[in-house]
């Protein structure tokens, strides 16, 4: 879906991640809910979810800018 952002964490992180994402300024994200290990982030525009995905992934150390 263009304007959602699926995230994997590791077992019971998901809920912390995701307070920290709501705690950020709503720019780009909508909101998020999360499990156990997954977080859905629902983004403002498609444009919006690629950026969210981009700079998850270079936090995560697996996109542009990060270490592979």
């Amino acid at each position: 879906v263009g304007q959602l952002v699926s995230v994997r964490t590791g077992p019971g992180q998901a809920q912390r991640v995701a307070a920290l994402l709501d705690d950020a300024p709503p720019t780009i994200a909508a909101g998020t809910i999360a499990g156990d290990d997954t977080i859905f982030i629902a983004a403002r525009s498609t444009g919006a979810a690629r950026v969210i995905a981009e700079r998850l992934g270079v936090h995560a150390g697996i996109g542009k800018g990060g270490a592979a």
